[in-house]
């Protein structure tokens, strides 16, 4: 298409340039995902905080997470109890048969001073494996471990009652272990340099709770670390 210049001439009209496109860059927030997810905290019941763990918080440190041991801490004791019994059962109670003056004889698999050994030895497993079974029962009900959006408590007894709150530089480093029937069941023991909490129920909802207080992590947001020295 052609315009006139001053001089009555015609001349060619200049090409219009395409508008130069803006692109405009939009900032995409992204909100830390929380330690315990929504589905989790629907999950577990609420934990009520001891009046001693209360008296330690911080200000605006408040309780997120509590954790417990899970029930297969007896399946040791019991297993030990159950074949301790079996065992006892059996030599106590098995016979064998003997050939006497030509004649085939059921006798004792063991005499009368065997048979008091074999009550000795079985009642001290027997109460080894109580002990045991005691132990479990008093972990399995006096152990907790809690968490705050900024640090981690190990709480023990249910008469009496510990608090220690977790080093951040040893639950940064742990490991969380799962076997076979851990997987199946949901329970694992976390391993610390220093430390070894074992056999806890929900292990992989806990170790993310530990990892989040060792780095950082406050609710949505990432905070600066509560540094935990040990002074001299």
């Amino acid at each position: 298409m052609e315009c006139m210049d001053t001089n009555g001439r015609a001349r060619p009209r200049p090409p219009v340039e395409p508008a130069p496109q803006t692109f405009e860059a939009t900032l995409v927030h992204e909100r830390a995902i929380p330690r315990v997810s929504p589905r989790a905290e629907l999950t577990h019941r609420p934990v009520a905080v001891p009046p001693d763990l209360a008296a330690m918080l911080l200000p605006s440190e408040s309780l997120t997470y509590a954790a417990g041991p899970h029930p297969v801490v007896y399946a040791r004791p019991l297993a030990a109890i159950a074949i301790i019994g079996v065992a006892l059962a059996v030599a106590l109670t098995y016979h064998v048969t003997v050939l006497e003056h030509g004649h085939h004889v059921s006798v004792p698999l063991l005499d009368a001073r065997l048979r008091i050994g074999a009550w000795a030895i079985g009642g001290i497993a027997v109460l080894r494996a109580l002990f045991s079974l005691a132990r479990a029962t008093a972990y399995y009900l006096g152990f907790r471990v809690m968490t705050t959006n900024r640090r981690v408590f190990e709480v023990r007894g249910f008469l009496g009652r510990r608090v220690r709150p977790l080093g951040n530089t040893a639950m940064a480093g742990s490991s969380l272990v799962q076997g076979i029937l851990g997987r199946i069941f949901n329970y694992g023991t976390i391993v610390m340099k220093d430390a070894t909490i074992r056999d806890m129920r929900d292990p992989i909802a806990l170790y993310r709770e530990m990892q989040g207080v060792a780095n950082g992590l406050d609710g949505d947001r990432w905070a600066p670390v509560l540094r935990q020295t040990q002074m001299p």
